[in-house]
């Protein structure tokens, strides 16, 4: 990314807890029609019981919204990180 380009990415955090599993996580994203891989970057930012990856910005609303309806109450998102 060069001077005065801004990232168009955005990191989502879930937090995982109870019975949901990361792969419950990569199921809504599937549906979605989501392609998203976790990083080491964005590990720095996720709790321990929790998941971190990187999605387009253009995304967000809708990534957030299909979460937290499939039982993931703590869903947030963090803009302006460097890529790894």
């Amino acid at each position: 990314m060069g001077p005065g380009e801004s990232d168009s990415s955005v990191v989502v955090v879930v937090r995982l807890g109870g019975t949901r599993g990361s792969g419950r996580v990569f199921q809504v994203l599937q549906l979605l029609g989501i392609a998203a891989d976790t990083t080491p970057a964005e590990q720095d930012l996720v709790p321990a019981d929790g998941l971190g990856f990187r999605i387009g910005r253009e995304r967000i609303a809708e990534v957030m919204l299909a979460l937290e309806g499939a039982g993931f109450p703590e869903v947030k998102a963090y803009e302006g990180l460097p890529e790894a």
